[in-house]
């Protein structure tokens, strides 16, 4: 059930799209949206890569990222678990809220890209929230037209356009403004999402599993390599829940952690008999 890896390199450039989990509404609120983009804002100050475009809308998000000397996995894993924990935090919550991993796509020739920041900015407008891409407050199709270069790497899309800056925004506003139909990019989306359904449905790496529940990667980095420390228990209980409902089995998810199949369901049985016998008693029934 393991994945091959994202293929990763300096100055690669990704379209990422990430749901909520089950598809929940985890950015209804205007509050929640601005939290997120926080977050994104922080993560981007911490790390090396530069953003492109956004949307945050209100089940799900658009990125386009290019990645410099940070790989995607690590920055997706910082900003996700940042505002799961205030998300949780300020709906008296717990549980997943990305339970489905994030998609990513290479973008391989630069003449896509500003049809896909077309596409991703003209998200609200297609959902009928707003009538212009300049009415919506969580995108960064503001920074485009302000010139605001601050967050946004707005640079490397106007180029595209023209070297002149001011004719670049302008032009850039034209073809916001136009409503032109893009069917190229939203075939090519399409595409995307039924191969992002088709991701979900095959389930997502124990690596991811872990990362997920670890709330930093140094306690990622403890478990991989065997710390027996008392703190990680719970991290590695949550794991091991995570990855038998995916499916995998006690084998499979113990080796992960340079565990034995029999040591993880003693573990469980020590923190949580009444969970490992509901749940090895449903899967004997399937």
């Amino acid at each position: 059930m393991g994945r091959k890896p994202r293929v990763e390199f300096y100055g690669a450039i990704y379209h990422v799209i990430q749901r909520g989990n089950n598809r929940n509404y985890i950015f209804r609120e205007d509050r929640h949206k601005m939290k997120f983009m926080e977050i994104l804002m922080e993560v981007k100050k911490d790390s090396d890569f530069r953003l492109l475009a956004y949307v945050v809308m209100d089940n799900h998000y658009h990125l386009i990222i290019q990645t410099m000397n940070e790989r995607l996995s690590k920055i997706m894993h910082r900003v996700n678990n940042r505002y799961s924990k205030y998300y949780n935090a300020v709906e008296n919550r717990t549980g997943v809220n990305f339970g489905e991993r994030y998609f990513s796509k290479l973008v391989k020739e630069k003449s896509y890209l500003l049809k896909l920041v077309y596409y991703i900015h003209h998200n609200p407008t297609k959902a009928k929230i707003v009538e212009n891409t300049s009415d919506y407050l969580y995108s960064s199709d503001r920074d485009y037209r302000e010139n605001n270069d601050h967050e946004v790497s707005i640079h490397n899309i106007l180029n595209l356009i023209s070297t002149d800056r001011h004719t670049a925004i302008t032009k850039y506003c034209e073809l916001m403004d136009g409503f032109e139909p893009m069917e190229e990019v939203e075939i090519e989306i399409k595409k995307m999402f039924e191969a992002y359904v088709a991701i979900q449905y095959q389930g997502k790496s124990l690596d991811d599993i872990l990362l997920e529940v670890c709330p930093d990667n140094r306690t990622y980095l403890m478990i991989k390599n065997r710390s027996k420390a008392p703190q990680l228990t719970r991290y590695k209980i949550n794991y091991i829940k995570l990855g038998y409902r995916e499916h995998y089995n006690f084998e499979e998810i113990g080796k992960n952690i340079n565990l034995t199949g029999s040591a993880v369901q003693k573990m469980l049985m020590r923190r949580d008999p009444q969970w490992l016998n509901q749940s090895t008693a449903l899967q004997s029934l399937e």
